[in-house]
């Protein structure tokens, strides 16, 4: 077709045409005939279409997969979390080539059916250069159009990459910090005492108990101001000497470090509580007890000259010797403890040989059970006790009744505990020298250096406070390796068995930092957005192709071709699709250039002068119509 503006040069140059050249010859002699068919007779377009929409649905799975796992663990949503964590990694590059194929392709379908039902040309031409995003750009510049169409071109495309970053940046993972709780035991300090220890010969049975007891001596020097025994245990301070207390009525909880000082602890060896959870943060409340002692009497004491001590319960069920712990209570004593929560308190005695150039120390203590509450804060297996006050949970608790007045069995309690704790008291046979427990009381971190606790001072120089604090934590780690002599090295085992001890219940409650599932709420929308745009053009798309019966039209060379006289074709092949004209027209050389031989030199497209066309090169600086 000549783009002629006036009707006589048309009707010349079509005589001139038909009388100066001859028809050229075409490779194609005959179209083949073709039906036009509607889109349900072209399934492989229909089934581009249904995974066109099926993907689109992949990214609405994983929008409801988001919005329903929002706030749960990672680890909680196993395969899912997977899933949004690849597509949220592969989605800024396959999302932008998904959203242009479906766009795309829904374009190019409607831009056919406008022109199977009659458009105008302005509006075929923005529709089937807006295929691509720059390409729309491009089309509305080189078109010089600005519509509601070309506008909304515009915005659907920029949906592309914002949905690309959209998937990116909508999964947010975050460190949660989850509570949970759970019940978990731990050692009852007020158990009663050991039956295997009450027999007249119990074997081996103090050996692991003597072992503990003196590891624990032992470890003093590295652990004496530390919240944790060395197994890891939490150890219990001394109620009484901390600041703020007032008594046992008292029911205000106590800070512990509350003033940056170190406290008192009761035992060298704490109370092992089982089933911690290693790698959070916990805190709980417990119940417990330990042995108080109040030293009223504390002096140099001369066995020559003052006589023997009276004494019914000692070590050695002799005489009270030096370097020894007795009691002047009798069986009318402890029966009369067992009955009346107001009668006194045990006593208890010490003796020791405080070296050849000294006189004996002997003190005098009452002994009572402090029953206590404390609360305790762990970081993973790193715990410590950070509140305590007394206990008012179980009216039945005295403070008058120690583990050592045994009220159901033989009441000779004193004489079991001591007896497995004589050889630790004792000096070796060596009169003057001093036996572990002196070196304790006198200074614990040299404890085991025979060289310095040979030099040490007179243990009544070191005041009544400090020495009834260190015989207390002598007696309270000795009671704690004998009913817990397991349990002490067991890691926070889950359950503790074969104790010599009960065990007690508490709450446990542990925060800890959990990967989270979580949406960046600005980001959910513009994906909630663009994926319900890519939806509905997929389903549109698919809905349009179905009303298609004219051929598809690639709008590139071989489309120019169509009822252009000026390739030397056939006539007829409309029906065919551009593909298939492609096919069989590749071997026909084309060019944009000029129709020699008429009045005047027409620049257009058609097939090659030299292969037998009409058309040769046109020339730089020559005008043309």
């Amino acid at each position: 077709m000549l783009p002629f503006s006036n009707p006589q040069l048309k009707a010349d140059a079509a005589v001139s045409s038909t009388s100066s050249f001859d028809k050229p010859k075409s490779r194609l002699l005959q179209w083949p005939r073709a039906k036009l068919h509607g889109g349900i007779s072209r399934p492989f377009e229909l089934l581009i279409n249904i995974l066109g929409i099926l993907v689109a649905l992949g990214i609405v799975v994983y929008i409801c997969i988001l919005l329903r796992f929002s706030g749960r663990p990672l680890k909680e949503a196993e395969g899912v979390g997977n899933y949004l964590v690849e597509l949220s990694r592969l989605g800024p590059t396959v999302y932008p080539l998904m959203f242009a194929f479906i766009l795309g392709k829904a374009i190019k379908s409607y831009a056919r059916w406008r022109m199977q039902r009659g458009e105008r040309i302005g509006l075929l031409d923005l529709l089937y250069g807006s295929t691509t995003a720059t390409g729309t750009v491009s089309t509305i510049f080189e078109l010089q159009t600005i519509g509601l169409v070309a506008i909304g071109l515009v915005l659907i495309w920029s949906l592309s990459p914002l949905g690309g970053q959209a998937i990116l940046r909508v999964l947010l993972l975050k460190n949660d910090i989850h509570t949970s709780s759970k019940m978990v035991q731990y050692v009852d300090s007020n158990s009663s005492f050991p039956t295997d220890f009450m027999l007249g010969d119990y074997a081996g049975a103090n050996v692991p108990v003597t072992s503990l007891f003196s590891a624990s001596l032992a470890s003093v020097n590295s652990n004496q101001n530390s919240s944790m025994d060395q197994w890891g245990n939490i150890k219990i301070p001394i109620l009484e000497l901390l600041p703020g207390y007032s008594g046992t009525e008292g029911r205000d909880w106590i800070a512990i470090n509350d003033r940056n000082t170190t406290p008192e602890y009761s035992s060298l060896t704490g109370i092992p509580v089982g089933a911690i959870p290693r790698n959070q943060n916990s805190t709980f409340t417990m119940e417990t007890s330990y042995l108080h002692f109040d030293c009223h009497t504390l002096r140099s004491y001369n066995m020559s000259a003052q006589g023997p001590l009276n004494t019914t319960n000692n070590m050695n069920s002799k005489a009270f010797r030096w370097g020894q712990m007795a009691s002047a209570d009798g069986s009318n004593e402890v029966r009369k403890r067992c009955t009346d929560p107001t009668f006194r308190p045990q006593s208890l005695q010490y003796l020791g040989w405080d070296g050849q150039d000294y006189d004996m120390t002997y003190a005098n203590c009452t002994v009572t059970t402090s029953h206590v509450e404390v609360k305790a804060e762990c970081i993973g297996w790193s715990c410590s006790a950070t509140h305590m006050r007394p206990s008012a949970t179980s009216p039945g608790l005295r403070s008058n009744l120690t583990l050592l007045d045994l009220c159901n069995a033989t009441l000779n309690g004193l004489g079991y505990f001591l007896e497995p704790l004589k050889l630790l008291a004792d000096s070796g046979g060596r009169s003057g020298s001093p036996s572990l427990i002196q070196g304790f009381l006198v200074d614990p971190v040299q404890t085991f250096n025979i060289t310095a606790v040979r030099t040490n001072p007179p243990v009544y120089t070191i005041g009544k406070v400090r020495f009834a604090t260190r015989f207390a934590q002598l007696l309270n780690t000795y009671w704690l390796s004998m009913i817990a002599t397991g349990a002490l090295q067991a890691d926070h085992a889950s359950e503790y068995r074969l104790l010599y001890a009960s065990a007690l219940e508490t709450n446990v409650t542990s925060d800890a930092a959990v990967m989270t599932i979580h949406y960046n709420k600005a980001w959910m929308g513009v994906l909630i957005l663009s994926t319900f745009v890519v939806l509905l053009v997929s389903i549109a798309g698919l809905v349009t192709d179905l009303v298609i019966w004219v051929p598809r039209l690639m709008m590139n060379v071989s489309t120019l071709t169509r009822g252009n006289s000026n390739f030397g074709l056939p006539a007829g092949g409309g029906a065919l699709a551009d593909e298939e004209r492609s096919r069989l027209l590749k071997g026909v050389r084309v060019r944009f250039g000029v129709v020699s031989g008429l009045d005047d030199e027409y620049l257009l497209i058609g097939d090659c002068i030299e292969e037998g066309g009409r058309v040769s090169g046109a020339h730089k600086g020559n005008a043309y119509l």
